[in-house]
């Protein structure tokens, strides 16, 4: 089960065993469940890191997850000042325990949350640095989207390593959670934006949205 925004949330990555949370609403709602995400993303990277560490992962990606679980830190106290703002009630959030999973399981997991959602995040991050009426949402982004931008670079570094260690069905089903990550994507911003997230928090109206989605998805995938 998965924590979701009313609208895509320009956040990093979930963790397996994220409990679901109903995150539909104002600007400070938006706002919180975007900050449950980022605290939720530091477990994400450091249960990576662990169930990593049996398999000669290089030092280069080993250094990358726990910069990136430095940064999710920072991310997750810069969005909840941006829910108190907006009034939003923020709760930690809750994520249980899962056994450890397969190298496959692991690189269908990364190719949904990195190599999908990070990236596109990165990207919508990137635009709300420009577009966001409050400034105090565009310095935020600004911050965020230079530190999601090199993430979804390390999903796709990890995802080029995982390859290496699948067969070719493995490969495959991973392509296949790639194109489905994909469409669910697209349906999420299809709903589009409330006015207000739109002008005050810079998100892209959907038109926007889904033609940056084609286009990301032309280039990557």
């Amino acid at each position: 089960m998965h924590l979701s925004c009313q609208t895509f949330c320009a956040a990093g990555r979930r963790p397996p065993g994220l409990e679901k949370v109903d995150a539909s609403g104002d600007l400070g709602v938006h706002f919180v469940a975007m900050a449950r995400l980022e605290a939720a993303s530091v477990d994400a990277f450091r249960v990576l890191r662990r169930e990593l560490s049996g398999h000669r992962l290089p030092r280069k990606l080993d250094r990358g997850m726990r910069r990136a679980a430095r940064d999710e830190i920072r991310h997750a106290r810069a969005a909840r000042a941006l829910g108190r703002r907006y009034d939003g009630d923020y709760t930690p959030p809750v994520v249980k325990a899962q056994p450890t999973r397969t190298l496959e399981a692991i690189a269908i997991d990364n190719a949904i949350e990195g190599c999908v959602r990070e990236t596109y995040g990165a990207l919508t991050a990137a635009y709300q640095a420009q577009m966001a009426k409050d400034p105090n949402v565009r310095g935020t982004m600004t911050r965020i989207a230079r530190d999601e931008i090199r993430h979804a670079a390390l999903s796709w570094q990890l995802d080029g390593w995982l390859a290496g260690r699948l067969d070719g069905n493995g490969r495959k089903r991973v392509a296949d959670a790639k194109r489905a990550a994909h469409a669910e994507l697209a349906a999420s911003v299809g709903r589009g934006p409330s006015r207000e997230l739109a002008e005050i928090a810079g998100l892209p109206a959907h038109d926007l949205a889904s033609r940056l989605l084609e286009n990301l998805a032309a280039t990557l995938y």
